[in-house]
């Protein structure tokens, strides 16, 4: 008995329930396949879809090529937020998708550039923690209240882009420049 088939529809719902949010999430791990004739193995990718209730939605890609982000989200309008990966630029191009940086992705470069630039990543490290905390503040707020929150504490996150846009300016670390290339786009 085949599963997998059976399952198709709900799969579809899932995808159609997270798809209709206005803001979805997304990223990718790589898997690694094992081929099966030959022996070998190959890394493919499984994507997560993730909407503001979340409704997680699963996809499976043969590799990391931009087409399976731009199948998905070709007819989607609203916000995206995701790492850096160059595959999502043409969605935002394209003017239907609204870029949102993923802090936790800027906070990881950050961490990355401690041995080259560590006042400046810790500054920003700080900065990032005291976002996170207000995030944690605001979860179960009204949207209303979440972004009154949130324009009460605008000082933390431009504080954050400052310091990328400073890195990026005195020419630091590829790291903290990859940072600001995420957060400042």
């Amino acid at each position: 008995m085949r599963v997998d088939g059976g399952l198709e529809p709900i799969a579809e719902e899932l995808r159609q329930e997270v798809l209709a949010s206005d803001v979805v999430h997304t990223d990718d791990t790589p898997v690694t396949l094992a081929q099966s004739s030959g022996g070998g193995s190959r890394q493919s990718r499984v994507w997560v879809y993730l909407n503001r209730e979340g409704r997680h939605w699963y996809e499976f890609t043969d590799s990391r090529k931009r087409d399976g982000p731009a199948r998905v989200f070709k007819d989607f309008t609203g916000y995206l937020q995701a790492d850096a990966y160059g595959g999502y630029d043409q969605l935002f191009f394209l003017g239907g998708a609204t870029e949102v940086a993923c802090m936790a992705h800027v906070r990881r470069k950050f961490v990355d550039a401690e041995a080259t630039d560590p006042v400046l990543a810790k500054e920003a490290v700080d900065r990032i923690r005291a976002l996170f905390q207000i995030e944690e503040a605001a979860k179960d707020l009204s949207d209303a209240a979440r972004a009154e929150l949130r324009d009460q504490n605008a000082p933390v996150t431009g504080g954050v882009q400052r310091l990328a846009g400073a890195g990026r300016d005195a020419g630091a670390a590829e790291v903290t420049a990859g940072a600001c290339d995420h957060l400042c786009a």
